[in-house]
C-alpha cells in the first residue's frame, strides 16, 4: 500500500521546500496558489542551473507562496518578492541537466538578493511555458510527458515521480 508521509512544493529548484496539506496535480508535477513545483531556478553566468552540490546555502533559503506570488527569504538578509511581472521578452536559453529550454530572467534585484546571499554572481529564472521541457524517452515513451526544472519523469497519466532530495529542518 502507497502511503504519502509528506507532500511538500519546492518553487525554486534547490531551496527549501514549502509542506502541504493539498496541492493540485498538473502534467508537470505539483503545484500550490498558483505555483508549480520547480517553476523557478539559480543558474549561473553561462544560464546553466546550479544545485546545492555546487552551492550549499541553497539550502538555507526559504520559500513562501501567497496568491502567486514567491517569497523568498533567508537569516540575515530582508526577504524578497518575486512576482511573474517579468515578460517572455526577458527569455533566454537556460540549461538544467542535458535539457536546453527557456527560462524568464526575474531581474537584477533577484539576482542581486540571490548573489548576496549565496556569495557567487548568479540569477533568477522562471519556466518559459513557451518550449515545454520533454521528459527522457527512455522512462516515458511517446506519451508526451513534460516537466518544468524539476529532476522528473511522468510514471502515468495521473501521477508524476520526482526525484526525492533531503534538505535541512
Amino acid at each position: 500500500m502507497l502511503r504519502i508521509s509528506a507532500l511538500n512544493v519546492y518553487p525554486v529548484k534547490g531551496c527549501r521546500g514549502i509542506p502541504l496539506e493539498r496541492a493540485q496535480a498538473l502534467v508537470t508535477g505539483l503545484s500550490t496558489d498558483g505555483v508549480r513545483d520547480r517553476e523557478w531556478m539559480i543558474v549561473d553566468r553561462r544560464n546553466r542551473f546550479v544545485t546545492q552540490r555546487e552551492r550549499p546555502r541553497m539550502a538555507l533559503i526559504c520559500t513562501a507562496v501567497d496568491d502567486g506570488i514567491l517569497t523568498l527569504s533567508a537569516d540575515g538578509i530582508d526577504p524578497m518578492t518575486v512576482t511573474r511581472e517579468r515578460s517572455a521578452s526577458h527569455s533566454d536559453d537556460v540549461t538544467v541537466w542535458r535539457s536546453n529550454v527557456r527560462g524568464i530572467d526575474e531581474g537584477d534585484e533577484a539576482a542581486q538578493w540571490i548573489s548576496d546571499f549565496i556569495g557567487a554572481d548568479l540569477r533568477l529564472v522562471r519556466f518559459d511555458d513557451a518550449k515545454p521541457r520533454m521528459c527522457n524517452r527512455d522512462f516515458v515513451g511517446d506519451s508526451g510527458a513534460h516537466t518544468l526544472f524539476a529532476d522528473g519523469y511522468k510514471q502515468s497519466d495521473d501521477i508524476t515521480i520526482v526525484a526525492v532530495r533531503c534538505t535541512p529542518a
